[in-house]
């Protein structure tokens, strides 16, 4: 059996437990003072975390498909170096190749015309030459002829009045009286054949000249029309050249192929579609889009932490960074958000443009106790909504 206890010691047993039990109380209370201190006073960040985000280089500009067709040739290669003006994936351009040979043929089709009737035209302005100086010699001919039949009218004339003197003073015979008049109306008629010659001659010249007027005319009036001709040609030959040139995307300006999509021979482009982006510098910035309703909270120089995708955060850590700007996107119902990396020399892991990352932007910083209270009123309003 066994001895029993003395009632000291069960006293101070009690005692001892009593003092346990009080300590942890107050330890308790203490605890609980400073966690409801710290949930009324204490402050923590409260973040907008991005829906889509990225990694950019400075001065990333896309390159677009100009015009819709199939992929014949690609010199793009992710990480090349291009100049402005290179030649970057060529587009099937058949049609419009063999329309511009079509149009080259017919222009010089054009210009054999043109140097024929040059050619003629030249001709015949020096046998329009060479036709007034015959001209001229046969109507210096016609007068000499006219002027040598007047001479001999006017002695036909003569010899007539000496014969009819002769025959009015007896002297004369009659038949030298109808011989005199005789060989004046040969002269006379002779004299007045030689004058229409003569008209003739310069009516003929001055006909002839017309002639060949006009027929210059009619060849310069052509030579006209085949310029004007040769003018619209050129014009649908710069129209289809430029548009052979178009069915090659050029490079917009220099830089490196950041981005690159896989356009073999025989793949189908539409316009307007990006199909590589140049980059021509080294900053590295984080474009992220986030939606609407983060729109009067975020604010240039606000904090924020950039998750990168691949790379965990227990490993890696984030990336701290910087509220460049904020804008409304293009898309409806999202804001653009640019940020600056505040350190990029202490990133753990490489920015490569077009890394896909998340982002969180500290937007206020609150008590706990006010976050607690927040998160009950949305539940609470879900919960009414739902």
């Amino acid at each position: 059996m066994a001895a029993p206890v003395p009632f000291s010691e069960t006293t101070r047993s009690v005692q001892g437990r009593s003092l346990v039990g009080t300590r942890l109380i107050a330890g308790a209370a203490l605890v609980l003072s400073l966690w409801l201190a710290w949930s009324a006073w204490g402050r923590v960040g409260v973040y907008r975390v991005s829906q889509t985000a990225r990694i950019e280089r400075a001065g990333a500009l896309p390159v677009h498909a100009p015009l819709s067709g199939v992929v014949v040739h690609s010199a793009l290669r992710t990480g090349a170096e291009v100049r402005q003006g290179d030649r970057l994936i060529a587009i099937d351009a058949e049609a419009e190749r063999l329309e511009l040979e079509r149009q080259r043929a017919a222009r010089r089709t054009l210009e054999e015309q043109r140097e024929a009737v040059t050619r003629q035209l030249e001709i015949l302005k020096d046998t329009r030459a060479s036709a007034r100086a015959v001209t001229r010699l046969e109507r210096s001919r016609a007068a000499i002829e006219s002027e040598r039949a007047d001479l001999a009218l006017e002695q036909s004339r003569a010899d007539l009045d000496v014969v009819e003197r002769l025959r009015a003073e007896g002297i004369g015979s009659e038949a030298d009286l109808r011989l005199a008049r005789t060989a004046f109306d040969q002269a006379r008629a002779l004299a007045r054949a030689r004058s229409v010659e003569l008209e003739r001659a310069g009516e003929a010249g001055r006909l002839s000249r017309r002639e060949r007027d006009a027929e210059i005319e009619g060849l310069v009036s052509r030579l006209a029309g085949l310029d004007r001709e040769m003018e619209v040609a050129d014009a649908r030959l710069r129209e289809l050249g430029h548009a052979v040139e178009r069915r090659w995307i050029l490079a917009p300006r220099s830089g490196e192929v950041a981005e690159l999509r896989e356009l073999g021979p025989g793949a189908y482009v539409e316009a307007g579609s990006a199909v590589c982006t140049l980059v021509a510098g080294e900053e590295r910035r984080v474009v992220a889009s986030f939606g609407a309703e983060a729109l009067g909270l975020l604010r240039p120089g606000q904090s924020a932490r950039v998750r990168l995708h691949g790379f965990p955060a227990t490993r890696f850590g984030t990336v701290p960074s910087r509220v460049r700007s904020v804008s409304r996107d293009v898309e409806p119902g999202r804001v653009r958000v640019e940020l600056d990396v505040v350190d990029p020399g202490t990133v753990p892991a490489p920015l490569e443009h077009g890394h896909p990352v998340t982002v969180e932007v500290e937007v206020e910083r609150i008590s706990p106790l006010q976050l607690l209270l927040r998160h009950a009123g949305r539940t609470e309003e879900r919960i009414r909504r739902g």
